[in-house]
């Protein structure tokens, strides 16, 4: 089939687009995510260091994987408190498909464009 993806090549593109800048900051801008604790308590310095960003927290709490051989990914968080976890989780993936919701809508426009 012309332009299919293998299960293993879709699951590392999405799994990067997950950990993107892109996708992240935007996670850090929602209401919900700045309303948790886990947010509003950031990390204390390490021997003598400067804390972490919110953003370094995020990467760091964040787990991301590709399912061997299949398109399924897993997501999952650590933090202190579950249901932080669980909007944090529920954040990530709802950033992540409306990325990939507008990268599609721009192929379709420009696809569009070229053929009128």
């Amino acid at each position: 089939m012309i332009g299919a993806t293998s299960p293993t090549r879709y699951g590392a593109v999405s799994v990067a687009l997950i950990r993107s800048a892109t996708v992240l900051n935007d996670v850090l801008m929602k209401d919900r995510v700045l309303a948790t604790e886990w947010y509003r308590q950031p990390s204390k310095p390490v021997f003598g260091g400067s804390a972490m960003t919110a953003y370094e927290r995020l990467v760091d709490d964040l787990r991301v994987s590709n399912q061997k051989s299949t398109e399924l990914i897993e997501i999952g968080f650590s933090a202190s408190n579950p249901k932080d976890a669980e909007t944090l989780v529920e954040e990530v993936l709802w950033r992540y498909l409306e990325y990939v919701k507008g990268e599609s809508n721009k192929q379709t426009t420009s696809l569009v464009k070229f053929l009128e």
